[in-house]
């Protein structure tokens, strides 16, 4: 009795090793995001604001060399954020809040690849207070988009970012790269049509409240 209670105790043990390690390695790129969240927060802390955007490249390029991995020849895999604002030092503060802020336990259990959001987000920080240089807001939203490239939503506001800095060729392209992917595309077809090119851009972020109640849900 005493051997079967042992070897019964074993395989529990032994079974809810190998589900947790299962469970682990099929969400580490979530549990990685986390935890590069969270390292960003503390070089927030101790004022370390460059290293904290490292942090954010690091949790982007990870991601989106994973995802990749499923859109062959559309997204680099070794594409590589290099986020900086040393010539932007007036943004340092709305980022350094905006990232304080991030839950990283809602990165944790995202299905939705809420990091793209955090891209997004800090897009729309970057061109409301101001900042004048077309590269890290263009940077943030590419990023945004390669991390969920089949939300229409980043696509979108790229294409009528460059529409606003009176780019046409830079919008085409960057609707016709969403029209590349199958869920995207409906939204990015209904924009192109309807807006593109003669009538005048919408304003900068104005997908924000769209995207914040997508990312809300469940």
């Amino acid at each position: 009795m005493l051997k079967k209670l042992k070897f019964a105790i074993i395989i529990i043990i032994v079974f809810g090793a190998s589900e947790l390690l299962f469970r682990i390695n099929s969400n580490k790129v979530n549990i990685l995001s986390a935890y590069y969240i969270s390292q960003a927060q503390r070089s927030i802390d101790k004022n370390e604001f460059q290293d904290s955007l490292n942090y954010l490249s690091r949790a982007a390029k990870y991601n989106i060399k994973n995802i990749s991995k499923n859109y062959a020849g559309l997204i680099p895999a070794d594409y590589n954020p290099t986020l900086s604002l040393s010539n932007n030092k007036d943004l340092e503060k709305p980022f350094s809040d905006y990232i304080s802020k991030i839950n990283p336990w809602k990165i944790l259990i995202s299905k939705k690849n809420n990091l793209s959001k955090v891209f997004y987000d800090l897009g729309v920080v970057s061109y409301q207070d101001g900042m004048n240089s077309d590269k890290i807001i263009i940077e943030l939203l590419q990023t945004s988009i390669f991390l969920n490239p089949e939300l229409s939503y980043p696509h979108l506001e790229l294409a009528n970012y460059y529409l606003i800095q009176k780019d046409k060729e830079n919008a085409q392209k960057g609707l016709d790269y969403c029209l590349k992917f199958i869920y995207a595309k409906k939204h990015c077809a209904e924009y192109f049509s309807n807006n593109f090119p003669d009538n005048p851009p919408f304003k900068f972020g104005f997908l924000e409240e769209e995207s914040t109640k997508y990312y809300s849900s469940k």
